[in-house]
């Protein structure tokens, strides 16, 4: 599966944006998304804490989003589907309508990210023999 490293905002580098996303599309099943996310933040928590980087990879809740109303209006007027900006994992149907409010926030990182990258593709195939002990320990070091 190929994970796309992307801006949270269209037309900006990567290192001027708040938020690491990372996109991987072509799920058969909402499930088998959900578990390669699952799967994939473990494994970007692990790297972070190997690299020292450390990394909120969040629980998988809303940070930001809109009213039902505005939801239902925006989709009524334009086809536009407005979504939750959510902090963790968020499974979704692909679409080029689909559109995330964003808030504004800077901070700076200056460390050279190709370690982290590389330790996620180095753990990432033994996530699955991770106890939920170590999950927890891993997550309270970052």
């Amino acid at each position: 599966m190929e994970v796309v490293l992307s801006s949270q905002a269209d037309n900006t580098l990567i290192r001027d944006n708040t938020w690491l996303v990372m996109n991987a599309r072509g799920f058969e099943t909402e499930e088998q998304a959900r578990e390669f996310g699952h799967a994939l933040r473990v494994a970007a928590d692990v790297s972070s804490v190997a690299t020292r980087y450390g990394l909120d990879s969040g629980v998988d809740a809303p940070t930001t989003g809109v009213s039902e109303g505005l939801r239902g209006a925006v989709k009524r007027s334009g086809g536009i589907a407005l979504r939750d900006n959510i902090h963790g994992i968020d499974i979704f149907m692909d679409s080029p309508n689909t559109r995330f409010p964003l808030r504004n926030a800077r901070g700076n990182v200056f460390a050279n990210p190709s370690l982290f990258l590389e330790g996620i593709d180095s753990v990432f195939p033994f996530v699955d023999r991770l106890s939920s002990r170590v999950k927890y320990i891993v997550l309270l070091l970052n």
